[in-house]
């Protein structure tokens, strides 16, 4: 039987050209690109630079524009931070990882949380009994 996997909002199989380039990464320059103290740490942050370059290259942005996370709950945090506006609001999202942090930006008064009262929870499927 053939598997199909249905779920690649979560991940995805990985492109063996991305495979191949990152593979020195893994287990050669896995240094933390954070801390430049040490030889492994400047080689990691030089390559993450690289990286952020050719991301602007091929958006045709500034590299100091191109942010990378650690996934997307990361992403959507951060996203909301850079947009949450003095009076914005929002109304219901699906990810307790986005709505727990848009109720965190709320305590702050930087925008309202509020969710219909006609909007119920919506139902959890059971996929596995």
């Amino acid at each position: 039987m053939t598997a199909i996997y249905l779920d690649y909002n979560a991940t995805t199989p990985c492109d063996s050209r991305v495979l191949q380039a990152m593979l020195p990464y893994f287990n050669e320059i896995y240094g933390n690109p954070a801390n430049g103290l040490h030889l492994l740490g400047r080689k990691a942050a030089r390559a993450v630079e690289t990286a952020r370059e050719q991301v602007a290259g091929l958006l045709g942005a500034n590299s100091g524009e191109i942010l990378f996370t650690s996934g997307a709950t990361e992403s959507k945090c951060t996203a909301d931070l850079w947009s949450a506006s003095p009076g914005g609001a929002w109304r219901y999202n699906e990810h307790r990882a986005k709505s727990s942090r848009l109720r965190q930006i709320s305590k702050n008064n930087t925008i309202k949380a509020r969710r219909p009262p006609d909007f119920p929870n919506p139902p959890v499927p059971r996929l596995w009994q």
